[in-house]
C-alpha cells in the first residue's frame, strides 16, 4: 500500500484542490438544454489521497479509507493553536486543508514530518 503522503502528491496532480467535501463536482459549458459539456472535480487533500490509489468512485462526504493510514489515530501537533494536541490524523489534514487552506502538497510534506 502507497503511503498516505505519497497519495496525497499523486491525487493532487489529477484535480484542483477542494474545500469543505472530499470531492466536489460540477458541470460546466452546458449546452443550451442543460446538458454539461464537461464536469470538473475538486477534491480535498484526503480525497486526493484516494484518488492517489486509483479510487475515484468515492462518497463525496464520507468515504472509507484504508486501515494501513491509520487516520485516526492520535497526533500531537503543536504548530496550530487552532488545534488540540490529541486531534486525529484525520481531523488535522482536514483543518490544514479546509481552515488554513494549504496546498495539498505542503500537507503531505507536513505528514511525511510527524
Amino acid at each position: 500500500m502507497i503511503d498516505l503522503s505519497e497519495a496525497i502528491k499523486i491525487g493532487s496532480l489529477v484535480h484542483k484542490q477542494g474545500f469543505g467535501a472530499y470531492k466536489i463536482s460540477r458541470s460546466i459549458d452546458a449546452n443550451k438544454d442543460g446538458v454539461p459539456n464537461r464536469i470538473v472535480t475538486h477534491t480535498c487533500a484526503l480525497g486526493s489521497a484516494l484518488v492517489g490509489i486509483g479510487i475515484t468512485d468515492f462518497d463525496a462526504l464520507n468515504p472509507e479509507f484504508p486501515e494501513e493510514w491509520d487516520l485516526e489515530r492520535g497526533v500531537y501537533y503543536n504548530k496550530c493553536n487552532c488545534l488540540h494536541k490529541k486531534d486525529t490524523l484525520k481531523d488535522l489534514i482536514l483543518h490544514l486543508n479546509d481552515y488554513h487552506r494549504w496546498s495539498r502538497e505542503e500537507i503531505a510534506e507536513e505528514i511525511e514530518s510527524l
